[in-house]
Formats: C-alpha cells, structure tokens, sequence
C-alpha cells in the first residue's frame, strides 16, 4: 500500500478504522460504517456496493495507478 487514506488526505478523524496501524486493507475493503467517507456514502452503502463510489475517490485512483 502507498500510504493510508487518512495520510492522504490529511485526515484527523482518528475513530476511523483506517487508522489503525496494523489495518492492511484499504478503505474500500472495510464495511462502510467503519471508515469515515461513510458520511459521503449513500445510506444504503454496503461493502458490496461501496466500491462503486470509491471510483471516484482520487485516493483510489492514485493506489491504483500505483499499484506494483
């Protein structure tokens, strides 16, 4: 993983799971409801569909363009 969602972006919001330094997932991997975008989300988010909206997040896009 290049650096953490919170990294980069510069994120305070230290209750979200992301956090955590032994978290290895990423963002989109984790239910909605333990990850700070939640409030971005739809309400009906689940993990599942919660990657369609990841997406658009330019966090996503730059793990991926950076992906070995």
């Amino acid at each position: 993983m290049v650096v953490k969602c919170h990294e980069f972006f510069e994120c305070a919001k230290t209750e979200c799971r992301m956090f955590h330094e032994d978290e290895q997932r990423n963002c989109w991997d984790i239910e909605p409801t333990s990850t700070s975008c939640t409030n971005m989300l739809p309400r009906s988010a689940t993990k599942e569909n919660k990657i369609f909206h990841c997406h658009n997040c330019s966090y996503y896009r730059h793990v991926e363009r950076n992906k070995n």
